[in-house]
């Protein structure tokens, strides 16, 4: 059985504390709304499999990347 995971489990893996990280997890959604990683919801709560848990990380460190694009060219 896969192990699947809920949005505290995936806030531990950013390193973010609860509160930063709902709001994170929120504006990922809503910046990347056809992904598919967001989309798992088992008795109307949210679950991430690995391979989701890795596409938000991956996630994260594309936005990471286009902020430091912006402020070199500045």
């Amino acid at each position: 059985m896969a192990v699947l995971y809920n949005k505290r489990d995936i806030f531990k893996a950013l390193g973010l504390s609860q509160r930063t990280g709902y709001s994170f997890l929120n504006n990922l959604q809503e910046r990347y709304p056809k992904e598919k990683c967001f989309s798992l919801y088992i008795n109307k709560r949210q679950r991430f499999s690995e391979a989701d848990k890795e596409r938000i990380i991956q996630l994260c460190y594309g936005i990471k990347e286009e902020k430091e694009v912006k402020t070199n060219t500045g």
